[in-house]
């Protein structure tokens, strides 16, 4: 992800997280928290979060499945696991 992508998944997940909750957890931890509902637990609001992070036209963002999306949004909010960088002065 870009720098600019990865200061958006900061932001959304300081909505729903503590970030120092969040920034002691590893890449599994944090990912089951999304899997298990902590995050967003809309298949389309997961969509519309990744549409705009990766600036996907509607016809890209539609062309994957729920289980897909969901997926990727588990991965995208994990893999800020320990960038501790982007949580400084939000």
């Amino acid at each position: 992800m870009k720098k600019e992508q990865m200061k958006k998944v900061a932001e959304h997940i300081m909505e729903y997280n503590d970030p120092k909750v969040f920034l002691k957890q590893d890449y599994n931890e944090n990912r089951a928290d999304v899997k298990n509902g902590c995050y967003l637990i809309w298949y389309s609001d997961q969509r519309a979060f990744l549409k705009d992070l990766y600036n996907e036209a509607e016809e890209v963002a539609d062309r994957f499945t729920d289980e897909q999306v969901f997926q990727q949004y588990q991965h995208v909010i994990a893999l800020m696991s320990g960038k501790k960088k982007y949580f400084e002065n939000i």
